[in-house]
């Protein structure tokens, strides 16, 4: 049996994501657990549901909600006949997403591609494999977008099949991990190290808040020190509470920055020889 490729969503017509018009791939599962993160129906590769609970009809005299496990009966979630869950991923095999990838050729040959974003990439590398070798032996063009926090055997396993890389830092302060965090850090160490030998397209960004600016010189201090010296910056919002709210996560709320504030902060990277730009997405 083929192995499953699981995705979150597959949203076409991109073009924040790579180069030229892209379609993204969305895959569930990453090894960090960061406090701010957009997509956290992507964050954990085991089950998880969206809840609405406007569609449960407990505690209606109901006697399908009443043995719902959901309030200590026996009866499975999933099995709810009101719809009141939704799956936040479908498993794919690789001819399956290669079909769907290939509506768009037209588009990737004019300079566009296939982006794979996340949750991280690299944690199903194995599954992507053949994938990968199938749209590159046909001349897609493919981008990772990744933390590189993540098995160095997963990523040599993919950086041949890969053209342009996006790489999510997290010098942030005090951001959420899981419990390999130090061994998860020495494979970012390797992984960068490695991918900035290759000499392929290496795009660095970053999220930023209110909260990290007292720590701006710890964060380019992290910078120097991985020879980066241009980085793209994500403005904080915090659009994706609802999703936290039905998937039953705690949502920590930061602050973005201000105009007056952005532009402190970019002035302070480009004294120390960091140039930065603040994406408008």
């Amino acid at each position: 049996m083929a192995t499953k490729i699981r995705v979150t969503a597959i949203q076409r017509l991109c073009v924040n994501d790579g180069p030229g018009v892209r379609t993204v791939v969305f895959l569930k599962g990453c090894y960090l657990q960061c406090p701010w993160c957009c997509n956290p129906e992507a964050i954990h590769y085991d089950k998880d549901e969206y809840f609405d609970k406007g569609k449960c009809k407990y505690p209606e005299k109901n006697l399908i909600c009443k043995n719902c496990e959901l309030h200590e009966g026996q009866s499975s979630q999933d099995l709810c006949p009101f719809g009141a869950f939704e799956k936040t991923y479908k498993d794919y095999t690789d001819d399956e997403i290669y079909a769907l990838l290939m509506r768009d050729e037209n588009l990737y040959k004019d300079g566009g591609g296939v982006t794979f974003s996340g949750g991280e990439p690299l944690l199903q590398a194995k599954a992507l494999l053949p994938l990968l070798i199938r749209l590159n032996n046909n001349g897609i063009h493919i981008t990772f977008e990744t933390t590189l926090y993540a098995p160095t055997e997963h990523y040599l396993l993919v950086k041949d099949y890969v053209d342009y890389w996006l790489v999510d830092l997290k010098f942030q302060f005090g951001f959420i991990v899981n419990h390999d965090y130090t061994i998860g850090t020495q494979f970012f160490e390797n992984n960068l190290r490695d991918l900035q030998s290759l000499g392929k397209c290496v795009v660095y960004r970053m999220v930023v808040m209110e909260e990290m600016l007292n720590h701006s010189q710890s964060i380019i201090k992290c910078l120097r020190e991985h020879n980066i010296d241009v980085i793209e910056l994500l403005n904080y919002h915090g659009l994706a509470q609802s999703k936290y709210k039905e998937l039953g996560i705690v949502f920590t709320n930061f602050n973005a920055l201000n105009a007056s504030r952005k532009a402190l902060f970019v002035e302070t990277l480009k004294m120390a020889g960091v140039k930065s730009v603040m994406l408008q997405l």
